[in-house]
């Protein structure tokens, strides 16, 4: 059984041979070592983790489970929505990141359980796999949320499916909203979707924060 290690590396080389280009041609770019790939955008970046679990003990014998996630970092959104809650990390993990969830959520259901792969002409089979999903499914859905505004639509869309949705999504939006110069819009947010106890308890900074508007 090969080595977390050594499958990395197996890793990294099939990223070279069979995601790079179609990904580069779409603006993400990836260090020469690494399994992630980068956007820059005018208020932040996205990134696309093409990532591997090593020997994974549900998917015997299979050496690898590919499965990718995305992630969008927009500083100002995730500065503004920790201010909301106080300062709690414990309500807003990571400041700058706004969107964090697997790549598999944009595409249709039978495929999001990932590549399970043994050996290099598999490990190939599923990047080539892999690379075609991105480009028909990930990145026009990132293409429609390269700023706040946009993201603020995404998360207001009736078909939710595509999308992580959780509280601290609700704060997101209500941070945009604010950063839009919209606080009551924020506001009326926060009422209609953490209004009920548990959450209004959970979410208390957030509603103090609006209350002393």
């Amino acid at each position: 059984m090969p080595y977390a290690k050594e499958l990395k590396q197996t890793l990294v080389r099939m990223l070279g041979e069979a995601i790079d280009e179609p990904l580069v041609a779409h603006g993400f770019k990836r260090p020469r070592r690494s399994n992630l790939y980068a956007k820059r955008l005018a208020d932040g970046r996205q990134v696309i983790d093409v990532h591997a679990w090593y020997n994974p003990r549900y998917g015997r014998p299979a050496e690898a489970h590919i499965y990718p996630f995305l992630r969008v970092y927009f500083p100002a959104v995730g500065e503004k929505a920790l201010e909301l809650a106080g300062g709690n990390t414990d309500l807003i993990c990571v400041s700058e990141m706004v969107l964090n969830q697997p790549a598999l959520f944009c595409g249709p259901r039978e495929l999001q359980r990932g590549w399970y792969v043994s050996g290099w002409d598999q490990f190939v089979g599923a990047g080539r796999e892999v690379a075609e999903f991105l480009v028909a499914w990930v990145i026009p859905f990132l293409s429609e949320i390269e700023t706040p505004a946009q993201l603020l639509r995404a998360f207001q869309r009736a078909d939710e499916s595509r999308i992580s949705h959780a509280g601290e999504s609700t704060v997101y939006s209500a941070a945009i909203y604010c950063l839009l110069g919209d606080a009551a819009s924020a506001k009326a947010l926060i009422e209609k979707k953490l209004g009920r106890p548990g959450n209004r308890r959970r979410y208390a900074k957030v509603f103090e924060y609006f209350e002393k508007l």
